[in-house]
C-alpha cells in the first residue's frame, strides 16, 4: 500500500511539473514575447505620407534631446569663447572649466555626448533620405521633406566638422556589419558633403511656412548656414541673393 500512495504520489508531481511547464510555455509565448506597445517596427512603418510626417517630426524633436542642447554642446561649442563662463557656484560642474582653460582630454564624458548627438542627428536624417523615397504620397511634399533631412544632416555635420576637423561621413544607412565603423574622412570632403546638401535644401525649401509648420527649415536657413560654412572655410567673398520680404 506505501509503494502504491509512494507511486501515485511520483505520477502526481511528475504531472504537475509537465502540466507547469506547459503553462509556462504558454505563458511565454503569449505574454512574455509580446512587442512593446509603443514601438512600431521598421517593417510596418515607412508605409504612408503619416509616417513620412512623424519621421521628420522625430527629426526635429531629437534636437532637442540633452546631448543636442545641454552640457555637451555648451562645453564643445561654448566654454572655449571669450563670452561664456560657467556660472553657478564654483563646485557645480567644474568639468566646465576643463573646456574653458583648454585642458580638456578626449576621454571627457561632454565631448563623446556631443559626437553622440550629432550622429543620432545624422541618423534620423538618413533614416529619412532613405526610405522616404519609397513611399507613395505628394510628391511636393516628399522633396521638402528631403530637403528639410538634408538641412539636418548639414547643420550636424557643420557642428562635428567644426569641433573635430576629420569625422566619419555616413551618408546613407548601413546595410552591413562592415559599413558601421567608418573610418574619419579627411574635412575638405566633409565640408564639400555640407554645402552639396545645402545646395540641395536651399534649391527646394519655401522662403516661410504657414503656421502649423512654423519652425521648419527655410530657404533662408540653408542659404545662411552655407555662408556661414563658407566663413569657417575662408572661402569668400560670397555671393548670396536677397530674398524679396
Amino acid at each position: 500500500m506505501k509503494n502504491s500512495k509512494k507511486t501515485l504520489l511520483q505520477k502526481a508531481v511528475i504531472l504537475g511539473l509537465v502540466a507547469s511547464a506547459i503553462s509556462f510555455q504558454a505563458c511565454k509565448k503569449s505574454f512574455l514575447n509580446v512587442a512593446p506597445a509603443g514601438n512600431q517596427s521598421a517593417t510596418q512603418f515607412w508605409k504612408t505620407q503619416d509616417d513620412a510626417t512623424k519621421a521628420v517630426n522625430a527629426m526635429y524633436a531629437n534636437l532637442r534631446e540633452w546631448k543636442n542642447i545641454a552640457f555637451a554642446p555648451i562645453a564643445v561649442e561654448s566654454m572655449g569663447s571669450d563670452d561664456a563662463e560657467k556660472g553657478s557656484s564654483p563646485t557645480d560642474a567644474t568639468f566646465m572649466n576643463n573646456f574653458h582653460n583648454f585642458t580638456v582630454t578626449a576621454g571627457e564624458g561632454q565631448v563623446s555626448d556631443f559626437w553622440a548627438g550629432q550622429y543620432q542627428t545624422i541618423n534620423f536624417a538618413n533614416q529619412i533620405l532613405g526610405n522616404v523615397p519609397g513611399i507613395t504620397m505628394d510628391q511636393g511634399l516628399k522633396a521638402r521633406y528631403l530637403a528639410e533631412a538634408k538641412f539636418i544632416r548639414a547643420y550636424a555635420y557643420f557642428r562635428l566638422v567644426r569641433a573635430f576637423g576629420d569625422v566619419p561621413l555616413r551618408l546613407s544607412l548601413p546595410k552591413n556589419a562592415s559599413d558601421y565603423n567608418l573610418p574619419r574622412t579627411a574635412k575638405a570632403q566633409v565640408w564639400a558633403a555640407i554645402e552639396s546638401d545645402l545646395n540641395d535644401a536651399a534649391s527646394v525649401l519655401p522662403q516661410s511656412y504657414a503656421s502649423a509648420d512654423i519652425g521648419h527649415a527655410t530657404k533662408g536657413a540653408a542659404l545662411a548656414l552655407h555662408a556661414k560654412a563658407a566663413l569657417y572655410q575662408k572661402n569668400g567673398p560670397m555671393w548670396l541673393p536677397i530674398l524679396p520680404r
